[in-house]
């Protein structure tokens, strides 16, 4: 693992009774590994069985490369801008800017793949295909996420503790779409690990390259109470 964070805050504006402070974090991390468990179930992992793949003529960076795990992303930005100001009777205005970049996590295309025939046969009934990296683990990347937040929080002194507050928020306030996952359906008709092929068939083709599904869309939420 190999990780930098960055912190700053910088007052923009003092002046009597309102503030405007600039604020933020950017992270930047790498997770690397060549062990296959990390990534799923060691009872299913082909890694098991480095000896008895390597006497079969198949490169460990087939079916165990070292590479960029799945967890993890490589830049993660958060900044915000925060406006405060309190009226002479008390009430207590708080508005807030949150933007946000999130670059793709990395994953990898596979594929299974037929154990060869040479493995002795007590290895092949415990394992009759194994998982196949095109060009290396971790050598793609999801679509970056870019959002934004605004938050408005007002605060009103009633007696003493007593005190009402709305909370006001528009979460992703640009409407950017968040996309989980890119469709890439692997294909090889010659059982060659060497390349990758897009299916023939109709959903293959029409999804190929999509989002899988699409989150985060922009959401309003209205929030009033008392504290006391």
């Amino acid at each position: 693992y190999k990780g930098l964070e960055f912190e700053w805050q910088y007052p923009v504006l003092r002046s009597g009774s309102q503030s405007v402070d600039f604020q933020g974090s950017w992270t930047i991390n790498r997770t690397y590994s060549r062990d296959t468990w990390r990534e799923g179930n060691v009872a299913s992992s082909a890694a098991r069985f480095i000896s008895e793949f390597a006497a079969a003529g198949i490169p460990v960076d087939n079916y165990n490369p070292y590479g960029q795990l799945a967890s993890g992303n490589h830049n993660v930005l958060k900044a915000w801008l925060t406006w405060n100001t309190v009226a002479p009777n008390g009430v207590r205005n708080t508005v807030s800017l949150l933007g946000r970049y999130i670059s793709g996590s990395p994953y990898s295309l596979t594929n299974a793949i037929a154990v060869p025939a040479t493995l002795d046969s007590s290895l092949q009934d415990m394992n009759t295909s194994y998982t196949n990296y095109y060009n290396g683990r971790g050598r793609f990347t999801q679509p970056d996420v870019f959002s934004c937040d605004l938050q408005w929080n007002v605060t009103i002194p009633i007696k003493g503790k007593l005190q009402a507050f709305t909370y006001f928020s528009i979460n992703n306030l640009f409407n950017t779409p968040i996309y989980n996952g890119i469709a890439h359906p692997a294909y090889s008709s010659l059982g060659d690990p060497a390349y990758y092929r897009v299916s023939s068939s109709a959903n293959s083709l029409t999804n190929y390259g999509r989002p899988n599904s699409i989150t985060g869309l922009r959401s309003v939420n209205v929030d009033l109470g008392i504290r006391f």
